[in-house]
This record gives C-alpha cells, structure tokens and sequence, in this order.
C-alpha cells in the first residue's frame, strides 16, 4: 500500500506544479475567485492515441490534489516502505515537504506546520539543511557542484531526473546581470548579513549560481551522442523549514517563526554572529520599510526563500502566491536598458498551454 500512496502523492505533485504555470494562482482568501479554467487532472491511463480532456476549475484541481495527497500520506505514513534510493521516490518525508508547499498557498497554516514536523523526528531541523556555512565554504566550486544534487545529502527529500541543457547555457541565456548579482551576492538581508552563496561569472554582464552539475546520458558509445541530463532537488528541508515559519507568523507564534528563520541565517549569514545576525521584529521593520510585525517578518521569510534557493527554481511560486509584481531589465542591442513589469494580474504570468494539447481539446489562456 505504500507504492500506492507513493503513486497518489506523485500525481498530486504533478497536478500541483501543472496547475501553477498553467493556470491562475489559487486564491485561498476568496475560494469563490478559484473558478478559472485549471488543468485537466488526468487520473487513468491513456487507451486512445487522442483522448479529450477538460480544464475544470482551479479549485476543482486543488480539491482532487488534496483528495490525491491526503490519501497518499495516510497510505505513507502506515504502511512503512523500502526503496534501494529513497531520496528518487515519494518517501513520507518527501510527502510532508510536499505537503506544506500545498497547504501554504491554501493557507491551512496548522497543516503546515503538523506536516513539516513530521519531516524529522520532533520536527527538528538542525543539522539537517544545506551546509553552506560549514562543509560547502570550505569546498571548492568544483566539489560544491559534484555534490550537490547527491542522495546522501539530509537536505534533499526528493530528487529528480530531468533532460535539461541548463548548465551549459547559463552564460548568456539564463544568466543574471550584474544588478541582481550585486544585489543577491554582496547585498545585505533583514538579519544584518549577506547570505553565503556561490556564483561565477562568464564574463560581464553574465553571472550565476554554480550548483549543477550535468550528466552526459551516452545513448552511443561510439559517437558519444545523448542526452544532458540533471539531478534535480525539487524537495529540500530548507524550503519545508521556511514555509514553517511563515505558517507560525501567520498563526501569531512570532517566537517560533522567528526560531526558525534563526535556523536558517545561522547556516547560511557568511561570518554567523547571533548577536548581530538575530533576527528580530526591529530589524525586519526598519529594513523593508513597514510598520506591521507579521508582514516585515514574512517579508524577511520570502527574502531568505529568494536569495538562498537561487537558481533552484522556487521563487516563481511565491511570486505568484504573494502577487509580487516582477520587474525585468531587458538590455537591447544597442545596450540601452528598459523594464518590463509582470504585475499580480498580467496575463503573461499564467503559462500558455501547449498547441500539442489544443488537439486533445485544451483550451488555451487568454492573452
């Protein structure tokens, strides 16, 4: 029973990420908004080389991923399983990670933070997220990216395999330009510190981080043809650790919130001094420029989310979750600068579906 509940919480988490680039952000403030096209939740195999499908809502989707995840878990957690590599398969501690992902954008706080106590035993983190003020800061880059994306690590609660050219392309295409690497590497946070990261440049204006590493999939020996191919942690306990603090800043627990985002600058603050890297109700304030507590304190959360999983993938959905408007320099040929601006209701912000799926009847988003 364990492979199913493993099966429900993967199709969950597929709909889930689906849902969220193809269809408008779930709006747990106003459950009545939520009637938006959604995806099609696809829950039986395919016996037709065609076969027609309809969106559904947005909070038609969500109630069949909660139907699929909660189901899932209950199947996890009772009934204990064993995989030759854990970290490559929906383990309860992968499930739960999940799980407080999902009930943060459908503000269920408390399910938050019950699920990512059940990560670790006691709900302790410590010792537990990436190590970048420890073993990492003594690595060269060369050692940080081998290691990085392996299964031995604590950090990473589901990995996955994916075709990707990422690496070999981020010198121009998806690079950051020297505003936001300023910005990210060398600027300060809420705490009173910058955070230890690790990134190269490729020549100005193209910088990155340097955490992937790429496996060549030979498909012949001969020719050396394949595939690039990357591992990918698309679960860590670093984001399950912050989403818990934002779900006890909402609750009002400012203690724990705090606790946690203490965590997670004392691995990550280059040259950790709790005495002037704390972070504190104060501090948050005076740095983001509000006169609420919960809102500064949830602002320095989503700022650790931004600056320490840089390039993992991971800010677009509290983008779109918070209505954070994106602001994005474009640098023409003749190298003038001029911005773009996604704000919380552009169109462009939801992903157009495929042509392919127009031929199974999808209906594409309006631009």
């Amino acid at each position: 029973m364990a492979y199913k509940g493993e099966a429900l919480v993967a199709r969950a988490y597929a709909h889930f990420m689906l849902v969220n680039f193809f269809a408008k952000v779930y709006d747990h403030k106003k459950p009545e908004s939520n009637t938006s096209p959604g995806i099609p939740y696809v829950t039986k195999p395919e016996t037709k080389v065609i076969e027609k499908y309809d969106r559904g809502t947005v909070q038609s989707v969500y109630e069949n991923i909660r139907k699929d995840l909660e189901e899932g878990l209950a199947l996890l957690d009772a009934n204990p399983a064993e995989w030759t590599v854990p970290k490559y398969h929906f383990t309860p501690a992968a499930a739960h990670a999940f799980a407080t992902r999902f009930y943060l954008f459908t503000g269920e706080w408390q399910k938050v933070i019950d699920n990512a106590n059940k990560i670790f035993a006691g709900g302790n983190f410590a010792g537990k997220l990436i190590p970048y003020n420890s073993t990492f800061k003594k690595m060269t880059f060369e050692e940080v990216h081998t290691v990085f994306a392996k299964a031995e690590q604590p950090y990473n609660l589901l990995i996955n395999e994916t075709y990707s050219g990422y690496q070999r392309w981020w010198n121009n295409r998806y690079a950051m330009g020297i505003n936001v690497f300023q910005d990210i590497y060398n600027g300060n946070t809420a705490a009173g510190g910058k955070f230890y990261n690790f990134g190269v440049s490729y020549g100005a204006p193209h910088y990155t981080t340097y955490i992937w590493k790429e496996y060549w999939y030979v498909t012949n020996t001969t020719a050396n043809t394949g595939f690039p191919m990357l591992m990918v942690p698309v679960l860590i306990t670093d984001e399950a650790l912050m989403n818990r603090a934002e779900a006890y800043l909402e609750l009002g627990n400012t203690g724990a919130g705090i606790a946690d985002m203490n965590l997670m600058a004392s691995n990550r603050i280059e040259n950790y001094n709790p005495a002037n890297h704390a972070v504190t109700t104060e501090k948050s304030k005076l740095f983001f420029g509000v006169q609420d507590d919960k809102e500064a304190l949830i602002q320095t959360v989503l700022q650790f989310k931004q600056v320490g999983f840089m390039s993992m993938g991971l800010r677009w959905l509290d983008i779109i979750r918070k209505g954070i408007t994106v602001k994005h320099l474009v640098i023409a040929n003749d190298e003038s600068e001029s911005y773009i601006e996604l704000k919380p209701e552009d169109p462009r912000r939801v992903f157009q579906i495929p042509e392919e799926a127009k031929l199974s009847g999808v209906e594409q988003n309006p631009r």
